[in-house]
């Protein structure tokens, strides 16, 4: 953050995986994704001006072909004010919006959800590197 504040670079933080977080025999102890936005004292790295977020839902849902995402520049309303001038020619398609307006709105279902796509996560993990370990890869 010091980097891209001493040159004025825009940091872009691509958070696309922020909840793909899984545990396995040999990671008990993965900790939980922690955006760049919730690090503490980030205005003392970085003009916040210069710090930006973006997410998109497909990769953590499962989801390539509903594709919305966000990009959070919450120390940059200039930013945001220019991005929503050209916001009204990329809208999602009406059933992407109600997919995600449904799912994110229904609480149990989600928590629910990333509990058991991180456990299968983890299952998929030792699977896979366990027939890589079989055929001497790795």
């Amino acid at each position: 953050m010091r980097l891209c504040n001493h040159h004025r670079i825009h940091l872009i933080s691509d958070e696309i995986y922020a909840m793909t977080i899984y545990k396995t025999p040999h990671n008990t102890t993965a900790l939980p994704f922690t955006s760049v936005l919730a690090i503490n004292n980030t205005a003392d790295l970085i003009d916040p001006t210069l710090l930006h977020v973006i997410y998109g839902m497909s990769k953590d849902f499962s989801c390539n072909g509903l594709r919305a995402g966000v990009l959070l520049s919450p120390g940059n309303p200039t930013l945001l004010k220019s991005l929503k001038s050209v916001a009204l020619f990329a809208w999602p398609a009406s059933v992407t919006d109600l997919y995600w307006t449904t799912l994110l709105n229904d609480r149990e279902f989600l928590d629910g959800y990333l509990e058991e796509n991180s456990r299968r996560l983890g299952e998929a993990y030792m699977r896979l590197t366990g027939f890589l370990k079989e055929q001497g890869v790795a």
